[in-house]
């Protein structure tokens, strides 16, 4: 979408305003004039709120609730049989001192420029993005000696996220600009001179510090417990046996192909949240379409994965254009699961 400048304002907050009405220019254009209009305003809220999202969160507590997804585990390794790519695992089997504090709650660090450029790549590719956990390398090199099994290697442990929720992430930034700057244009309205200190920092709290107090969505696994049966399903071709990891105990029922239930079950839930979720019209029309067109193809009794995948995309896509709410990141959620049983 490109925005005319003719007939635009030309002060700091209507060059802001701007560039967030237009989803053609990168966030980082307007969290840089954010960072300049902190320093002018004297609002260090807003000044350090931008710095962070330009360069990203040194510390993983400290990232905002907008910034934390859902995220599955998954190992790549080598059995004997062949090679093992994105094999769902629990945190449970990770070793005691990593599993305390590692889980599919992920916090995304990273500044808005490398995050977008992180979704575009791997929406060109059609791949999943692999996001190492901390000290991947250690941890893989410590579970393949606690394994003992010189016929398997763990070659990487890492989070797996589609693209589209980080585009989701990215929208939550790009709102909370636009309401930052709503609020501002309620405030003083349509005058090019710079908002005063307390002006600005009202607009900040109610923006920014007020907006996503719900709870990130967790979604836990049951334990898996020595001697419990856990079925993985391979994801590509070439995958042959399976890993296990922790116990001889473990029981593995390893299928190829995908589980559909887990795309019906996503198909039904964004069919009954789409009223929910805020859209326009016609974007709640084209996203229960797609929905009741996903459920269809999951029914039947031989479903085309390369028609599933798009359109699992398709409605992954419309969920993005849905506002940030539990319902939504819900279905994002789902629609991970629903895709990792299809393969990367």
């Amino acid at each position: 979408m490109k925005v005319s400048m003719q007939g635009q304002g030309t002060g700091l907050l209507s060059q802001i305003e701007q560039d967030v009405l237009d989803d053609g220019k990168p966030l980082g254009t307007a969290l840089r004039k954010c960072m300049l209009m902190g320093s002018r305003t004297g609002s260090s809220q807003l000044r350090e709120w931008a710095t962070l999202e330009l360069k990203g969160y040194p510390i993983r507590g400290e990232v905002p609730e907008y910034r934390v997804v859902h995220a599955g585990l998954h190992i790549d390794g080598v059995t004997s049989g062949g090679i093992i790519k994105g094999q769902p695992i629990g945190s449970s089997w990770l070793p005691d001192f990593v599993a305390e504090h590692v889980s599919e709650r992920l916090e995304l660090t990273q500044a808005v420029d490398e995050l977008e450029a992180l979704a575009e790549r791997h929406e060109e590719l059609g791949e999943f993005l692999k996001l190492g956990l901390p000290m991947a390398a250690d941890i893989a090199a410590y579970m393949n000696y606690q394994n003992g099994n010189p016929y398997q290697h763990i070659q990487a442990v890492y989070w797996s996220v589609h693209p589209s929720v980080i585009r989701g992430v990215l929208g939550q930034v790009r709102t909370v600009l636009t309401e930052f700057v709503a609020e501002l244009r309620a405030t003083i309205g349509e005058s090019e001179e710079l908002p005063s200190l307390d002006q600005t920092d009202d607009a900040f709290h109610l923006a920014v510090s007020g907006n996503f107090q719900n709870s990130p969505i967790t979604i836990t696994r049951e334990s898996i417990n020595h001697g419990d049966t856990m079925n993985i399903k391979n994801k590509i071709a070439d995958a042959r046996g399976n890993l296990v990891i922790g116990s001889s105990n473990v029981v593995q029922n390893n299928t190829n192909g995908f589980d559909a239930s887990a795309l019906l079950n996503f198909a039904g839930l964004v069919s009954q949240i789409a009223p929910t979720l805020g859209l326009r019209d016609t974007e709640q029309a084209g996203l229960e379409s797609q929905a009741t067109a996903l459920h269809q193809a999951a029914s039947d009794p031989a479903p085309e994965k390369g028609r599933l995948r798009q359109l699992c995309d398709a409605v992954m896509q419309g969920l993005t254009k849905a506002a940030p709410t539990v319902a939504s990141q819900m279905a994002l959620a789902a629609g991970q699961d629903a895709i990792h049983m299809l393969g990367h």
